[in-house]
């Protein structure tokens, strides 16, 4: 599932179906990838996405979104790490192993948190600089 591997959804571009969002609902436990846990817990109870490839509108996130700022000071990651660990278990009992491979290297997840320590450390975001580097090698 290449979702795992790198979530290449963009969230408020995706059209849903009501009776889908109401029998399924967001993780109360996640903030930050609460968008991929419900698109994931659709697909893997038999759920589908319909791809269209026509551009209808153009992607722009800007710098104080709350997912950049989590992204800076790190914090995002590890809620990531919880959130792919549950998901590899998820997908292990489904039997999809290359999915519950991929939830465990979070190998997208790991080299986003590395393109932002450069940052992190211009801006003496110190925290964030070990939360970052954390989550690149654990």
């Amino acid at each position: 599932m290449t979702l795992v591997r790198g979530d290449w959804l963009y969230f408020p571009s995706l059209g849903w179906r009501t009776e889908t969002i109401q029998r399924f609902g967001f993780r109360p436990e996640y903030n930050v990838v609460q968008d991929l846990a419900l698109v994931l817990d659709i697909l893997m109870t038999g759920g589908h996405l319909l791809l269209d490839d026509n551009a209808t509108f153009l992607y722009r996130r800007h710098s104080g979104s709350d997912s950049s700022w989590r992204a800076l000071e790190g914090t995002r990651f590890a809620e990531e790490r919880a959130f792919f660990r549950v998901i590899a278990a998820e997908m292990s009992a489904l039997k999809w192993s290359r999915a519950a491979r991929a939830a465990k290297a979070r190998v997208s997840s790991r080299l986003h948190a590395a393109s932002l320590m450069p940052k992190a450390v211009a801006n003496r975001k110190w925290t964030g600089v070990r939360n970052l580097s954390s989550h690149v090698v654990s």
